[in-house]
């Protein structure tokens, strides 16, 4: 059993959470903003899937647009086949995809939703900034620290001797 824990652990629990959310909110936001851009210009749904699907650079997401694709060629509505992939839709994506779906404003809800997430991401980022800085600081102090400490030790040590 391991008892010690080191500070790559904490720092990879700590930040870790705050990271998979900053990157599942930006791959979510782009594709939802890809995907309200192409249906508001009037393109189909299955080939705005498609062709978002080729500009997501996440294999998950990526699969997921695939997948519902083809069940959409197969009569399904968008959150129906978006459904399987909740975990990694963030929290309410899909069901505002379902209200845009049921009121016949898809491509505006999700160009609302894709502004909600981008500012989500700018949020989440400015935190996480906001943290590291105190711990980037107290790094540096360190690093200035022990790089005094190796060149004043040899010349305390050189002036004793005289």
């Amino acid at each position: 059993m391991k008892l010690f824990v080191s500070p790559l652990d904490l720092i990879v629990l700590f930040f870790g959470g705050f990271i998979s959310l900053l990157v599942k909110k930006s791959n979510a936001a782009s594709l939802i903003r890809s995907l309200s851009s192409l249906l508001s210009s009037g393109v189909s749904l299955i080939m705005s899937l498609e062709i978002t699907a080729g500009t997501v650079s996440n294999f998950y997401f990526k699969q997921a647009l695939a997948e519902a694709s083809l069940k959409i060629e197969k009569g399904e509505k968008l959150f129906n086949s978006l459904k399987p992939y909740q975990d990694i839709f963030p929290y309410g994506a899909i069901e505002m995809i379902e209200i845009g779906e049921e009121t016949g404003k898809t491509s505006t809800i999700l160009k609302k939703l894709a502004e909600f997430y981008e500012e989500e991401v700018s949020d989440i980022a400015e935190s996480l900034s906001v943290i590291i800085e105190p711990v980037l600081i107290v790094i540096i102090g360190a690093a200035v620290g022990v790089f005094a400490v190796s060149i004043m030790g040899p010349m305390y040590s050189i002036l004793g001797d005289i």
